[in-house]
């Protein structure tokens, strides 16, 4: 994910080193550990975890990133 790759990075601790820092995570099913692996890296580089929220939404993540990509919303059902 290109988020660990920044937070394995040189320039992270240069950046959060000292300062407090938010995360989310927005996933259907991986976003705990998703949320988990962004704040233990962060404090990690220094910084102070102030909290996380995740976004979900609901339906198969291949057909709800389509539907959301092609019209901006999702969609209640796929199959009838």
């Amino acid at each position: 994910m290109p988020v660990r790759s920044f937070m394995k990075s040189d320039l992270a601790p240069r950046l959060l080193a000292g300062k407090r820092f938010a995360a989310f995570a927005v996933c259907r099913r991986d976003w705990r550990n998703n949320l988990n692996t962004v704040r233990a890296l962060g404090i990690k580089q220094g910084g102070e975890f102030l909290g996380g929220i995740h976004f979900i939404h609901a339906g198969w993540q291949i057909l709800s990133l389509l539907s959301y990509l092609s019209k901006g919303e999702g969609r209640e059902r796929y199959l009838a």
